[in-house]
């Protein structure tokens, strides 16, 4: 789902303006985001949870070539609803 549409399906279910919902989806991205970088973690209970995890070395898919470098990557794990909800 592109953001566009995640933004209207919540104006849709929750009867909240636009404006006020794009300004939410932001500061959670930004908040996110922001944890991440100093916790290395971040977790919403129902959501999941993010992680930072890190490689330290890495392959160019064009060259084969390995190179050390140290690479950043999130993983998310998913929460107990969504969990529930999938398997249901």
């Amino acid at each position: 789902m592109k953001k566009e549409k995640l933004i209207e399906t919540i104006v849709t279910q929750s009867g909240v303006d636009k404006k006020h919902v794009n300004a939410v989806l932001k500061a959670f991205t930004q908040i996110t985001a922001n944890e991440l970088k100093e916790e290395g973690k971040f977790q919403v209970s129902g959501l999941g949870s993010f992680k930072v995890c890190t490689r330290k070395s890495c392959i160019n898919p064009k060259t084969k070539e390995k190179i050390d470098k140290e690479v950043h990557y999130v993983t998310f794990t998913q929460g107990q609803q969504i969990r529930n909800t999938l398997n249901s």
